[in-house]
């Protein structure tokens, strides 16, 4: 069997099972640097091949970046290289270029179909010179170029690109590629991205660890920004849940903006050598940046917390004398509770409830808002009605509104009011 050399590549003129055609088609315009108009002839049911002949290495090397845009393609084996026409338009045509499949080739003087292999057009006599294939790999025409080339596009260099920018993104994206390239369809290309309108769920509620866990840290950094001026300075409204619902609805299309930044710089800067580490060091997941950026958000709220809660207690003090600012507490036949045992008795447990009560009662206070102490108070005596609140005995809690103040009441071991063994401690307000 004769060993085949040099092989055509063929576009079947349909895409893959499963791919969107007008993704398709955006892709092969990134592939071929062509127009949507240029390329829709690609995906319309009729067998389209390269004119330029390659060898097996380069023929498959181009076969797997147009499959990567979504297109069927085929290589076809050939035993001689194809005539080039020298002294016509044909002449100026170099690289490969995009024809309907034909037995033949055009005479350029009479445009009737002639041999391949003759030496003249058989119809007019118009002689045609045989020219060696260049078999340099170029990829994709130029939209510039001149008319009598449109059909057929300009060469570009052979490392110009050898994957598609498809292949770009599933490098720089990584886990869960499907559910992003689906997004990044209806948002334009990689040189412009539009934007479009998509829900992003994660980013509804964790959008600053999404932003961590996916590296983009500038945006992860304006979230955060951004939420904490919202809760410091505003109050609860309308206005927190508008801002709630802007980044899953921009979720999708930011992410796109920063994979297609950074798939261009690789294209356009990086060495070929070194585009896959790029893109595995700016792109794909980092677990370790969400864990210590939840450790740092639990750390800074805890802290946090803990000088509100300090500062507001402060405040309460300032407002209501030293003394009432400590956890003083009675015993039913009116002496302080001094002894309370070890931590774990009911006692220690009972003693340390209450505390905790008058604790936040006091914060609550502290800060001032009335609408908010006379909320909580009403809660807590609410509660209190209920029965929902017991004591390490199992008895309920009973919360009084005095004049002035609130009583926080363990009925103690006998269950009954108004009695020795009672605990209860009070919290002007």
């Amino acid at each position: 069997m004769e060993e085949f050399t040099k092989y055509k590549v063929v576009l079947k003129g349909t895409i893959l099972p499963d791919q969107d055609q007008e993704q398709v088609i955006r892709e092969l315009c990134e592939l071929f640097h062509s127009r949507p108009s240029r390329m829709e002839r690609l995906v319309r049911g009729k067998e389209v091949h390269l004119k330029k002949e390659y060898s097996r290495s380069e023929a498959e090397k181009i076969c797997g970046a147009i499959r990567a845009a979504g297109a069927e393609v085929k290589m076809l084996p050939i035993q001689q290289q194809a005539l080039e026409v020298l002294d016509d338009d044909y002449s100026t045509l170099s690289g490969f270029s995009l024809s309907e499949h034909t037995s033949g080739i055009a005479c350029p003087n009479c445009h009737q179909e002639c041999d391949p292999t003759g030496e003249s057009c058989p119809h007019c006599g118009h002689s045609l010179v045989r020219k060696e294939a260049d078999s340099g790999f170029s990829f994709g025409g130029d939209d510039a170029a001149e008319p009598e080339a449109e059909e057929s596009g300009a060469a570009v260099p052979k490392e110009a690109i050898k994957i598609s920018t498809k292949s770009y993104l599933v490098r720089f994206i990584g886990p869960n590629t499907d559910y992003y390239i689906e997004k990044f369809r209806q948002m334009g290309t990689v040189r412009n991205p539009k934007f479009r309108l998509s829900w992003h769920w994660p980013a509804l509620f964790v959008f600053f660890f999404w932003a961590l866990y996916r590296k983009m840290w500038l945006w992860a950094g304006v979230n955060y920004v951004c939420t904490l001026g919202l809760v410091m300075y505003t109050a609860p409204s309308p206005l927190w849940l508008a801002y709630s619902l802007v980044w899953p609805l921009a979720t999708n299309y930011l992410y796109y903006r920063h994979a297609a930044g950074h798939v261009r710089t690789a294209k356009s800067d990086v060495n070929e050598e070194d585009r896959e580490a790029y893109l595995r060091r700016k792109g794909g997941v980092s677990k370790l940046a969400m864990w210590i950026g939840i450790a740092v958000t639990f750390a800074v709220s805890l802290i946090s917390s803990n000088m509100m809660a300090t500062r507001m207690l402060e405040t309460y003090s300032e407002q209501f004398g030293d003394a009432s600012g400590g956890l003083v507490q009675m015993r039913g036949d009116g002496s302080v509770l001094t002894d309370i045992g070890s931590a774990d008795s009911n006692l220690g447990r009972t003693s340390k409830a209450l505390n905790v009560m008058a604790t936040g009662l006091k914060v609550v206070i502290g800060t001032g808002n009335e609408e908010l102490i006379t909320k909580t108070v009403d809660n807590l005596v609410q509660k209190s009605e209920n029965e929902e609140i017991h004591d390490a005995w199992g008895h309920p809690i009973i919360v009084e509104r005095e004049a002035g103040r609130i009583v926080i009441l363990s009925l103690g071991p006998d269950g009954k009011e108004l009695t020795d063994d009672d605990v209860l401690q009070t919290v002007n307000y």
